[in-house]
């Protein structure tokens, strides 16, 4: 698959953007080496803007406790279960959630607490149009979002793969959607665990729409959700997976799937498009282009999620 070969090396220059832009922005990558971004941005979460909300991360100010430990693994409510003292609440919550920022501490029952602001964690698919559950201030809520939203991308890609059929697309991206629709079921279970783990309830899935759409509303929606917001959750999740923690053994088994839903994500646009009248052809590449607008728009208040945006804007969404 030739797109997949030029998608992953595209992502990898995105990648080595987003992390020089870590490494340079006064952050304190983990001990893997890694500033993950935390962040919605256009992956498909089904929001106009990231939905910025604040944990509380307890930790001890090494001027209190003496040289800095290692972080820990989190806790349910996305703390840092360790005995650990930070440099400062930045590195604290780094620690927590690569990519998070300090809005400023507090003091809770002679604790201090790193008041870490971070975006909507999401992955996957999502039909258009689907409402999407907001998530809850923990960790475990979070995650137990991302696993609602990997369900929901089951039900897109068995969505997807019906209409291929349908319009008479190539068997081959029948049978890679259908695959997608698999990978999909194992990422919900994996994230599903882990938000069982963290003490959160995963909501029910979505359930599949019968209807068989026309093939410029198929387009558009796929390029929006799989050209633009699923490429850039296949990096994030390629960050998140460098991780040395839970989330990051979880990620380093589902991004190579998602890059490989993104690269389907364009040969499906290839194919469709190149079936598509002139005017249909614009529509579709006016609602890519948007969407792009709208991620990089929506990255603005992380440095790490904004430098890997405009590598793939430059790369591929501007191309």
């Amino acid at each position: 698959m030739k797109t997949l070969g030029i998608l992953a090396a595209s992502v990898a220059a995105a990648l080595s953007a987003s992390m020089a832009t870590a490494c340079g922005s006064g952050s304190t990558p983990n001990d893997a080496g890694d500033d993950a971004p935390v962040g919605c941005g256009g992956c498909g979460c089904g929001d106009a803007a990231p939905q910025t909300q604040t944990i509380g991360v307890p930790f001890t100010p090494c001027s209190d406790a003496g040289d800095a430990g290692d972080a820990g693994e989190l806790d349910a409510s996305g703390g840092d279960a360790g005995s650990v003292c930070y440099d400062s609440c930045q590195a604290a919550c780094q620690a927590a959630l690569s990519g998070s920022l300090c809005a400023g501490t507090s003091e809770d029952a002679g604790a201090t607490i790193a008041e870490c602001q971070i975006t909507a964690l999401c992955t996957g698919r999502k039909l258009e149009g689907l409402a999407v559950p907001t998530a809850g201030s923990s960790l475990g809520a979070r995650l137990a979002r991302m696993a609602w939203l990997e369900a929901a991308s089951v039900r897109a890609f068995e969505q997807l793969a019906r209409e291929l059929r349908h319009h008479g697309a190539p068997a081959a991206l029948v049978r890679r959607a259908e695959k997608a629709a698999r990978d999909e079921a194992r990422h919900a279970r994996i994230m599903a665990r882990l938000a069982k783990r963290n003490g959160a309830r995963v909501p029910a899935a979505p359930v599949a729409r019968p209807c068989v759409r026309d093939l410029e509303s198929i387009a558009r929606e796929n390029a929006v959700e799989a050209c633009v917001g699923e490429t850039f959750g296949a990096a994030q999740a390629a960050l998140w997976a460098r991780r040395d923690d839970a989330l990051g053994r979880a990620m380093r088994s589902i991004a190579p799937d998602e890059l490989e839903h993104a690269a389907l994500g364009w040969d499906v646009a290839a194919w469709a498009e190149a079936r598509l009248s002139t005017d249909a052809r614009a529509r579709v590449h006016a609602a890519r282009a948007a969407a792009a607008r709208e991620l990089l728009q929506s990255t603005r208040t992380s440095p790490v999620d904004r430098a890997l945006a405009e590598s793939m804007n430059a790369s591929l969404w501007a191309a």
